[in-house]
């Protein structure tokens, strides 16, 4: 699980943060209607566009189980 400091996740590993950032990048595309990045963000997470769009709104401690699941699937297909 992250560790928070303030109003920033630190994360496990470096592995980890990069692939968050690298996620997080692809999910501003997808939100710019990129539809590669949005079809492969919808493949991460395995929700709907629609489900996915509010979530990535939202804060919170479920968020970030939710979050750190597509990050793990994120780091086994790229890393």
């Amino acid at each position: 699980m992250p560790e928070v400091i303030g109003d920033v996740w630190k994360l496990e590993t470096d592995r980890q943060e990069i692939a968050s950032e690298d996620l997080d990048f692809l999910c501003q595309k997808a939100l710019k209607g990129v539809r590669k990045a949005r079809a492969y963000v919808v493949s991460i997470f395995e929700e709907s566009w629609a489900e996915i769009k509010a979530k990535l709104k939202t804060e919170g401690s479920v968020w970030v189980v939710w979050w750190m699941d597509g990050v793990n699937k994120h780091l086994k297909n790229t890393y």
